[in-house]
């Protein structure tokens, strides 16, 4: 785990934090003042559980109102998985690693918390490929490849995660559709 760790610490500090239009930048800001008060919140609860921080975990720039809202790309170790940090979904810059024995231990994990938009494995294994994307409750199954999305594949989760139909790729028609069922009888 340590090495794998050491490896994401040195992906998060390639991280350029900026304006979105400045094609060197690689993650812009929070999207409000409320939305950065909450990672602060959640970060001081991991904090205050014990989590080890090892990276950002702060502010950038001195007026967030005036500035963006920037949050510094924020790695936690060592975190539970009953922590907030695990079992909620902050919508920030907010890497939580919880060390487990196994594969089994890393499904429990994941599929312990309420929420399920989106799921990673990175395996070599394919025996876990096929086990993970059978067992995990995500909407989003991705293999050896971040969570981000693509357009022209159906987005949305399960459980508390995600709301309603998939919302874009060929899906995107019954997100933006309210269905009725009418019965008239005339006389």
């Amino acid at each position: 785990a340590d090495a794998l760790v050491e490896k994401i610490l040195a992906q998060v500090n390639r991280i350029k934090v900026g304006d979105g239009l400045d094609e060197k930048t690689t993650m812009g800001p929070l999207s409000s003042k409320s939305q950065l008060e909450t990672v602060e919140r959640y970060v001081k609860l991991g904090l205050e559980g014990g989590a080890k921080l090892l990276a950002g975990g702060r502010r950038l720039g001195d007026d967030p109102d005036r500035e963006g809202y920037f949050y510094a790309p924020t790695v936690f170790d060592h975190v539970t998985p009953d922590s907030p940090l695990a079992l909620e979904e902050i919508f920030g810059p907010v890497l939580p690693v919880i060390r487990v024995r196994g594969f089994e231990e890393a499904l429990e994990v994941a599929n312990s918390t309420r929420y399920g938009l989106a799921a990673a494995l990175f395996t070599s294994k394919m025996k876990y490929a096929h086990a993970f994307a059978e067992t995990v409750q995500a909407g989003m199954i991705h293999i050896n490849h971040g969570t981000a999305s693509q357009a022209h594949v159906p987005f949305g989760g399960v459980k508390e995660s995600g709301l309603g139909a998939y919302s874009i790729g060929h899906t995107a028609k019954d997100f933006f559709t309210n269905l009725k069922a009418v019965y008239v009888k005339w006389e």
